[in-house]
């Protein structure tokens, strides 16, 4: 899978880099690569396949990952309880 972006936040040098390709894995989803792209490059893409992920006009933000926890429900679980 190939994610176009119109900026990539880079967390190393704490800016945003312009057009930029992301390559992912198809079966992971780890990044493979991350190049940028040209004009030129950009009119040759099929933006209606759907192994691209046209994200052009937006700025994408990496490494987000949702890793919250309910403590309530470690109470529950370390004192009894049931959890309904």
């Amino acid at each position: 899978m190939k994610i176009y972006a119109g900026k990539l936040y880079d967390p190393y040098t704490l800016t945003l880099l312009p057009q930029r390709v992301i390559t992912t894995s198809a079966e992971s989803g780890l990044v493979l690569d991350v190049a940028s792209y040209s004009a030129e490059d950009e009119a040759s893409v099929d933006f209606a396949d759907p192994a691209v992920v046209d994200l052009r006009q937006a700025t994408v933000l990496p490494g987000f990952v949702d890793a919250h926890v309910h403590r309530e429900y470690l109470g529950l679980l370390l004192y009894g309880g049931g959890v309904s």
